[in-house]
């Protein structure tokens, strides 16, 4: 993928794993990149923080101090240390409790791909973020995802902090049942014992060349609402432009 122009890639789970590890692969990728990691390239790291914040930061595990420390020492210098993003799943309710993380190694979004069923559980994100599917309106979850480029909570500079901010725009599940919508999810296709089949998911076409942001079905596409849009191009001093010039001149 890298080869290909992939500019990096996420690590799922990654608290559950050792620093020391996840340094050896960042090292073992820089060598196999000709010994320095690409200007543009970035590594996103979930590691999500929940009633363990003091083990993660600054206990055994150590994903704090210690881990810059240990990648400092497998990648050679700051600069590259600092393409070595993470989630730590505290925004936007409380950025402030992750203390040993510079802001400029820290992803911050709102809802995440985990929250996008019905009975999942959330991150506790008070009254600072909301999730589409837990009855959240779309023009609350709209003005948080303008929030996350223009005054995200608890930010102190806004052109320094965080610098990698990620909105949600995949599926969601909005029909009642959980499959995945890629048309093999149906009760249609069972040849074998299928008595128990009683729930299907019907087959949602991801891209629509005219579909709008927040349709209230299948896909959020949060990309593609002009006002998330703007805000994000404000965030990167980039002039605004129309929703017709982008093709969803016809979203409301």
């Amino acid at each position: 993928m890298l080869s290909l122009g992939a500019s990096g890639f996420r690590i799922d789970a990654a608290k559950h794993k050792s620093p020391e590890d996840i340094s050896a692969i960042m090292k073992k990728v820089q060598r196999k990149m000709g010994g320095t990691l690409p200007d543009d390239f970035f590594v996103w790291l979930e590691v999500l923080t929940g009633g363990e914040a003091g083990v993660i930061w600054q206990g055994p595990s150590w994903y704090g101090t210690m881990f810059e420390n240990i990648l400092k020492s497998d990648l050679g210098s700051a600069s590259e240390v600092n393409k070595i993003k993470m989630w730590d799943g505290l925004y936007p309710k409380e950025p402030q409790n992750n203390p040993s993380v510079s802001r400029h190694r820290v992803v911050i979004q709102n809802d995440d791909h985990d929250q996008q069923n019905p009975g999942s559980s959330s991150r506790d994100m008070a009254n600072a973020g909301c999730v589409l599917v837990k009855n959240c309106p779309a023009s609350e979850h709209r003005s948080f995802e303008i929030r996350l480029f223009s005054s995200p909570n608890g930010v102190q500079n806004n052109n320094d902090d965080w610098p990698i901010r990620f909105i949600l725009s995949s599926y969601y599940h909005t029909h009642g049942d959980l499959g995945i919508p890629d048309g093999k999810s149906s009760c249609d296709l069972c040849t074998v014992t299928c008595t128990s089949c009683r729930k299907s998911v019907p087959y949602t076409k991801a891209h629509d060349s005219m579909a709008c942001a927040y349709a209230g079905n299948g896909y959020t596409r949060t990309h593609r609402d002009i006002a998330v849009i703007n805000a994000m191009r404000a965030w990167m001093h980039l002039a605004p432009v129309s929703g017709a010039s982008l093709g969803v001149g016809h979203c409301g």
